[in-house]
């Protein structure tokens, strides 16, 4: 699965004190995509 990415992504943190990033891309049908939260457990 070829996936192109749109961003590098951002990183913030929550209310809660946890961070949180996203990424967008593209996926082979050419639809955007976001990636769920990525470390959230950090």
């Amino acid at each position: 699965m070829a996936r192109v990415l749109l961003t590098s992504g951002n990183a913030f943190k929550r209310t809660d004190n946890r961070w949180c990033g996203v990424v967008w891309y593209q996926d082979e049908d050419g639809e955007r995509k976001r990636t769920p939260c990525l470390f959230s457990n950090i």
